[in-house]
């Protein structure tokens, strides 16, 4: 398989704990919304596996939780020590959004 120039996804950012207390997780399946104890192990798996399957330049877009910006912008710094890196905020001006512009 080739490289991506493009990666958008919306992970499972939600911690373990905080899953049962959603109202939405009545109506969600709990593969969902439960991104692991911290709630950022699926995103950082994936930020590690792209890695080696990103173009350059590409773009890796991640959508977290509010409070995990970051936490997730120093592990994909430290993945992609050569990329910009940028948190954006979602309507409400929540850090919603991880962006890496891989070089």
């Amino acid at each position: 398989m080739g490289k991506f120039d493009l990666v958008c996804a919306n992970l499972p950012y939600i911690p373990t704990d905080a899953v049962p207390t959603l109202t939405h997780s009545r109506h969600e399946p709990l593969i969902a919304l439960d991104g692991g104890v911290n709630g950022k192990e699926i995103v950082y798996s994936l930020i590690s596996q792209l890695k080696d399957k990103i173009n350059s330049p590409g773009v890796i877009l991640l959508e977290i939780q509010n409070d995990q910006g970051k936490d997730v912008f120093d592990y994909a710094s430290l993945q992609f020590p050569k990329a910009h890196i940028s948190i954006l905020e979602d309507y409400s001006s929540q850090p919603r959004l991880v962006k890496i512009v891989s070089y």
